[in-house]
């Protein structure tokens, strides 16, 4: 397993170095995982290693930001100030990685600030986004039912992020000691089973014109003809299980048909209708589930 500085791109290497790095490393895991098993950690707590362990820099109160996220939005009071008394604040650069593929699972994380991509790395090094998390979302937290736990993504920042750092271990103990509480965490975890399935369907039952449209629909409100872009083009196409190249080629034709305008990474929605026929959009409710990880509501106005 790589030192704390060779993830953080210390020691006088500039931060590129330090992520190809990190990416040999989590693919080096992903071998050693398919030979011997899981690797052991050589460090009471990797996760954190790479972690800017400055001052955070929202002043919002804890409890605040734990109560507004929807799988702590039900919990007590007390039960808040006890998740708030045993988690942590931390801050991450771009490009900056919070853990690897393997690594023990001790925490589960609520993004404040910035975004989080969640992602897999092949033998060969090949990245696949699995999801992208966005300020008030949560991520690794059905992790804290396992046994051993060991996160199966690597997981790094888009862009400076502020998370929290919430102890998995102390939570799951919560739950035992309330089965009220345990029921309502299952609830929110419900839910986003049920959007993972619905995405299964997005990326196996339609072709990459429809996933493109339905991701454009998803995140331009009908109040609304307009959103900006907040990943690159790059991320999202792999987040729609789309090459790069035939994103680009997507977005042209989108272009060409009038059903959009593109300014950088500012859309237009000219034609709504033309995007729904192409997403294959039976009825509204289908954009619960097929844009999972981003609320529409964060759309920018046009």
């Amino acid at each position: 397993m790589s030192s704390p500085d060779s993830r953080a791109g210390t020691g006088g290497r500039s931060r590129q170095a330090g992520r190809t790095d990190a990416q040999d490393n989590c693919a080096d895991a992903v071998r050693q995982e398919r030979t011997v098993g899981p690797r052991v950690a050589q460090a009471p707590d990797v996760t954190f290693g790479a972690v800017d362990l400055r001052p955070p820099r929202s002043e919002r109160p804890m409890i605040d930001l734990l109560r507004g996220t929807p799988l702590l939005s039900r919990l007590s009071d007390s039960q808040l100030q006890r998740v708030s008394t045993h988690a942590v604040r931390h801050h991450l650069d771009e490009g900056q990685w919070l853990f690897s593929q393997g690594d023990p699972a001790r925490r589960f994380y609520l993004v404040e600030k910035g975004q989080i991509r969640l992602f897999r790395l092949s033998p060969e090094g090949a990245e696949k986004v699995i999801e992208i998390v966005s300020p008030g979302q949560t991520f690794a937290e059905a992790l804290m039912f396992l046994n051993t736990p060991r996160y199966p993504v690597c997981a790094a920042a888009l862009a400076p992020v502020e998370l929290i750092a919430i102890d998995a271990r102390d939570f799951a103990r919560m739950l035992r000691e309330s089965v009220d509480t345990c029921f309502v965490v299952l609830g929110a975890l419900s839910q986003r089973l049920r959007a993972l399935i619905g995405e299964i369907d997005n990326l196996t039952l339609h072709t990459a014109k429809s996933r493109v449209a339905r991701y454009l629909v998803a995140h331009c409100p009908e109040d609304r003809r307009a959103f900006e872009l907040d990943v690159r083009k790059g991320v999202l196409a792999s987040r729609l299980s789309v090459k790069p190249e035939t994103f680009s080629r997507v977005i042209k034709q989108l272009t060409l048909d009038g059903a959009i305008e593109v300014h950088g990474a500012h859309i237009t929605i000219l034609d709504r209708e033309i995007l729904i026929d192409l997403a294959e959009l039976a009825e509204s409710k289908e954009l619960e589930a097929i844009a999972p990880g981003v609320s529409p509501e964060t759309a920018a106005p046009g």
